[in-house]
C-alpha cells in the first residue's frame, strides 16, 4: 500500500520478463539471477525508496520488454515444442542419482 503496487509483483514481473529475454536470446536458463540485488531491492520497496524505480519505470519496463519479447519469439531457434523424451530421461538420471545418495 505504501507505495501503490505490490511489491512482491513487481519483483516477480522484472525476474520473469529478464529471464524471458534469456532464454530467448541464449537458449538456456542460469538460476542465479545477475540481478539478484536489484530484485531484492525491488521486493523491500528500497528500489521506490531511493528512486531508482517507480510505478512508471515499471510499466515501461514491462511494456519494452514485452514487445522485446515477442520481437525475439519469431527469430530465436528453440524449438515450438520440448523434446519430451529428452526431459523423461533427464528426470530419471537425477531420480537415479538421488536415490544412489540415500
Amino acid at each position: 500500500k505504501k507505495f501503490g503496487v505490490d511489491l512482491k509483483h513487481v519483483s516477480h514481473l522484472v525476474r520473469l520478463l529478464t529471464k524471458g529475454k534469456e532464454i530467448l536470446t541464449t537458449g538456456t536458463y542460469t538460476v542465479d539471477c545477475s540481478n539478484n540485488g536489484e530484485l531484492r531491492m525491488l521486493r523491500s520497496g528500497e528500489a521506490f525508496i531511493n528512486g531508482s524505480w517507480d510505478f512508471d519505470r515499471v510499466i515501461e519496463f514491462a511494456e519494452k520488454t514485452s514487445q522485446e519479447l515477442e520481437s525475439l519469439v519469431k527469430t530465436c531457434s528453440l524449438p515450438d515444442q520440448p523434446d519430451s523424451n529428452k526431459i523423461k530421461k533427464i528426470t530419471y538420471q537425477m531420480i537415479m542419482k538421488f536415490n544412489e545418495g540415500r
